[in-house]
């Protein structure tokens, strides 16, 4: 036992230890992988934020076109409630015909546009809506891909 104490005590009183220059070229590697790193993982935040508001969008539309669709089987007339202020609220209102779809995941809605108009037949149909948060824009058009725009600061 005595033999392994005098092995570290010379083990260790023979190290000087690192240099100032060692010790500040590792910090300066260190910083660079810290600066490096946030930019992914901001770049990695953008774009789950992105396709979160994507899906909400999707989950707006297909709100939209069942009620389109409740709207056009039931002749026009039954639904009627569809084409009030209630179906043109914003979806986080809670008197919208939209809260119970998506009304939890659109608390953070600031704006909220519906475009309607009439199909060929005559019949009203849904022609696109746009939906704001503080941050982003989310747009549809009939015949046309949801798209998600970041708004510039």
């Amino acid at each position: 036992m005595g033999d392994k104490r005098k092995l570290f005590k010379k083990h260790v009183g023979n190290e000087k230890g690192n240099s100032l220059i060692e010790l500040m070229v590792v910090i300066a590697i260190m910083a660079i992988l810290a600066a490096a790193g946030s930019g992914i993982y901001k770049g990695y935040i953008e774009k789950a934020k992105s396709a979160t508001l994507l899906n909400t969008g999707r989950q707006i539309k297909e709100a939209l076109m069942i009620c389109e669709t409740e709207y056009v089987a039931s002749g026009g007339n039954g639904s009627a409630m569809f084409w009030s202020d209630a179906f043109l609220k914003a979806p986080n209102h809670e008197d919208s015909i939209l809260y119970p779809f998506v009304g939890e995941a659109t608390q953070d809605c600031v704006d909220y546009t519906l475009k309607t108009g009439k199909d060929s037949k005559g019949n009203p149909q849904i022609k696109g809506f746009t939906y704001e948060t503080a941050e982003y824009v989310i747009k549809w058009r009939r015949g046309e891909e949801i798209t998600v725009e970041k708004l510039t600061e």
